[in-house]
């Protein structure tokens, strides 16, 4: 199958075509990223080749960082209770 990716830069005011590299993929220097296309989409990757998250993967990763740390914060205040309550001292008092 023929690669379906190709992109342009601007050198010195003219328009030169990007060559692929032996995976087809072209690096950006302006994203500081690889474009890849998978078939359907461009993804972008970093220089370790790790992919960059989209909007809606940043969007949900996020979320989960917020519930787990929203998690810790409830599991170390029901610690410190339960502590209070181990040293006779009621945390409703308090």
């Amino acid at each position: 199958m023929q690669n379906r990716l190709r992109g342009w830069r601007l050198d010195d005011g003219r328009m030169v075509e990007m060559a692929p590299d032996d995976q087809g993929r072209l690096w950006s220097a302006e994203l500081a990223s690889w474009l890849v296309s998978d078939e359907d989409y461009l993804r972008l990757y970093d220089a370790a080749g790790q992919p960059r998250p989209t909007a809606g993967e940043a969007a949900l990763a996020s979320a989960a960082r917020e519930r787990a740390a929203k998690e810790a914060e409830r599991a170390a205040k029901e610690a410190a209770w339960a502590k209070l309550r181990e040293l006779g001292i009621d945390p409703d008092t308090l």
